[in-house]
């Protein structure tokens, strides 16, 4: 996920989707969040529709969990890209002419 945001934040920025600050590092929380949640979905559809053949798809972990914890760890890094390297990615982007606030 620390590529996702930060893909995110880059796409967001140049684009001038939405105005440098809290705004986009909100955006690129749900994009990330958006992003694992389409996932889960499809794994639950491979899920329905594979029936018992679905453990080849989704690796047979076993947890009833699988789909929370993907989700929160998901969660937990994308607070750590925007918390630990938001900094240093506008710097870069400042560098290459970015407008980042």
């Amino acid at each position: 996920m620390l590529r996702l945001a930060v893909l995110a934040r880059e796409w967001f920025l140049r684009s001038r989707a939405t105005r440098p600050g809290l705004w986009t590092e909100f955006f690129v929380f749900l994009a990330c969040m958006a992003f694992t949640g389409t996932f889960e979905l499809i794994e639950f559809a491979a899920a329905v529709s594979f029936g018992d053949a679905s453990d080849a798809y989704l690796g047979s972990q076993g947890d009833p969990w699988d789909a929370q914890w993907d989700m929160t760890m998901c969660l937990l890094g994308t607070l750590l890209s925007i918390l630990v390297l938001r900094r240093t990615h506008l710097l870069q982007l400042e560098a290459q002419g970015v407008e980042t606030g």
